[in-house]
């Protein structure tokens, strides 16, 4: 099929409505004009929603029918609707004033499963008030909203003086966003004066953390940089240089390696160790899947005893088995990209994988699929045949159903951004588990929720549950009196959700005698300054509760009692002998001396009136 064809399909079938596109192997192009026709500017891409609904994609195109002023934008296409617009504004709608940032080998910007919210890198000052330094910030916007946020400000929440590097990755619900700092420190801790990376707390009011830096303190002397960020948030995988090897146990390779942060629990792991090969060449370039436990990315180390040639590869490390394998079969190019499942791994390089229609001798955008090992060229025509340019800039949504390639097929070499539609999407759901606890009138949820593609919260009720990094979590709170039926529901990285119920029965009073709270017996008092000697009996293991009360006249005349002088305890049924020391002040008088009793069935109280010499 001519080139013009290939691309007035391809066009075509981007105006169609996603059913239409269900097909495995559909290819669609991305940056098309409101009216449907093609940039005469390059489009470059791409980044992916879990579902792969919508992509982020650059050009100075007016793609959405606004102009950019020659300026590099950010776009965000609606598979479903067909309709991109522009995200790289300003609350009130303004362009940024200068380019977005989009570097190769590995995109700079990032959107969050639903697609609600886009995090990208520029030097424009435009887009908040404030910004000042004329150089590189770190930015989230609100596509629902509008609203804009700068996210790599310094201690005194101001722009950093000198800009960042930026390369921003953001977590499934978009509250976690983690970049990479420029030479300037945004925290006092921040001690090397070379880029580090940081994560942003976007729920917590923007608070940053410092996650290349080791529980002690210690930090790479030299840069360290492009973070991937789990959609659960709680890993950052990142690369640093040889000299970084002072940020994790054992190693010791002398070449530059992928590492991941742990925030939660302040550690930091090497991901680009060997299985069964030899660690003997720079890696760089980390995907991180959801739950943090396969990392993506390239090296030029020949890591598994069946890679014998000098080029990179694409290797994937699972952390918790501690295995390596190589996914690619020869040279790649740029960045390899994992699924947020962990399914899928796509990689732009020279692999020809046995397929025939492959006969273009250029690098391409192939996919594995991790379980079956079978590779898919994702890069193609709309007749299936291989693009005549090399293709780049491999993309893979969180599910792992929708892959994007870049090349430049356009007319006069301007570059084109893909979409290759890879067959059904995972939609499974999270396991989850629950148990309930009552120790009094305190109950406590607990259990643990797992998913390839991370646990992003867990809600406990209508409580937020804090997620540990085993993906544990505990929520304790007052139990009301009668069955409480607890509901915990997990939402993975994909938006899926699963939930499991737990019960627990608080008994408490009712009309029923055998219901009431049962109180202290038998209570007996004795003074001998500066004591007094009080004894009762507990009915039941509860927490007691003894006062020396003094009665006052309240508002309106109303008896109330001032509090003297107390004490407390916890003990198990049977007779109790405690001492209580009156405060050397006390006027003699009449005082009440009252014992509280508070178990599983509630608050017993009883009291006696004694007089003081």
């Amino acid at each position: 099929m001519p080139r013009a064809a290939v691309i007035a399909a391809a066009g075509a079938l981007a105006l169609a409505p996603l059913a239409a596109m269900a097909a495995t192997g559909d290819v669609a192009r991305l940056g098309l004009l409101p009216n449907g026709s093609p940039a005469a500017a390059s489009v470059q891409g791409a980044a992916f929603s879990s579902d792969g609904r919508y992509a982020l994609i650059t050009s100075t195109a007016a793609l959405s029918g606004t102009s950019t002023g020659g300026v590099r934008q950010l776009f965000m296409h609606d598979r479903t609707t067909n309709r991109t617009a522009m995200v790289s504004t300003s609350a009130s709608g303004q362009p940024a004033s200068a380019a977005v940032d989009d570097p190769d080998p590995a995109r700079a910007y990032g959107i969050s499963l639903d697609g609600r919210y886009v995090v990208f890198a520029t030097a424009a000052s435009n887009l908040v008030a404030g910004d000042l330094n004329g150089a590189i910030d770190v930015f989230r916007k609100d596509t629902q909203t509008g609203r804009v946020l700068l996210l790599s400000r310094d201690s005194r929440g101001d722009a950093a003086p000198g800009g960042v590097t930026g390369q921003p990755s953001i977590s499934a619900d978009g509250s976690k966003v983690a970049f990479t700092s420029g030479t300037g420190a945004l925290l006092a801790a921040d001690t090397n004066g070379v880029a580090d990376v940081y994560v942003a707390d976007v729920r917590a009011g923007g608070t940053l953390a410092l996650v290349s830096r080791t529980s002690g303190g210690v930090q790479s002397p030299q840069a360290v940089g492009r973070p991937s960020i789990s959609a659960d948030g709680r890993s950052i995988a990142f690369e640093g240089p040889a000299a970084a090897s002072v940020l994790a146990q054992g190693d010791a390779d002398g070449f530059a390696d992928v590492y991941v942060a742990r925030p939660q629990s302040r550690t930091i792991v090497v991901a680009s160790l060997p299985g069964g090969g030899t660690d003997n060449g720079d890696s760089s370039l980390p995907s991180i899947s959801g739950d943090g436990s396969l990392v993506a990315f390239s090296s030029a180390a020949a890591l598994v005893a069946t890679d014998t040639g000098a080029d990179r590869d694409a290797y994937v490390r699972d952390l918790e088995a501690g295995t390596t394998r190589r996914v690619s079969g020869e040279t790649i190019m740029n960045a390899p990209a994992i699924s947020t499942n962990g399914a899928r791994v796509a990689f732009a390089g020279a692999t020809t994988g046995g397929d025939a229609d492959d006969t273009n001798v250029a690098d391409d955008v192939y996919v594995r699929t991790l379980a079956t090992n079978a590779l898919y060229r994702a890069s193609r025509t709309a007749s299936g045949a291989a693009p005549s340019q090399p293709s780049t800039r491999a993309a893979i949504s969180g599910s792992g159903g929708m892959a994007s390639f870049t090349t430049a097929e356009a007319p006069g070499g301007l570059t084109v951004a893909w979409t290759t539609d890879m067959g059904a999407a995972d939609a499974g759901a999270p396991v989850v588990t629950a148990s309930a606890a009552l120790a009094g009138r305190r109950l406590t949820v607990s259990g643990r929720a797992s998913d390839s593609s991370g646990v992003t919260s867990v809600m406990v009720g209508r409580r937020a549950a804090r997620i540990a990094d085993d993906g544990t979590y505990r929520v304790t709170y007052t139990a009301p009196i009668g069955t409480e039926s607890v509901t915990v529901q997990a939402t993975n990285g994909l938006g899926a959700s699963a939930s499991a119920t737990t019960s627990v029965t608080r008994p408490g009073a009712s009309r029923g005698r055998a219901q009431s709270a049962p109180r202290p017996r038998g209570l007996r008092v004795s003074v001998t300054r500066p004591w007094a000697r009080v004894g009762f009996t507990l009915p039941a293991t509860a927490s007691w509760r003894v006062e020396l009360r003094k009665r006052v006249q309240g508002p309106a005349r109303v008896a109330a009692f001032r509090l003297v002088a107390s004490k407390s305890g916890p003990a198990a049924a049977g007779r109790r002998a405690v001492r209580v020391r009156i405060p050397s002040r006390t006027a003699p008088g009449r005082y009440q001396v009252r014992v509280l009793v508070s178990s599983a069935l509630g608050l017993g109280t009883t009291a006696r009136t004694i007089t003081i010499p």
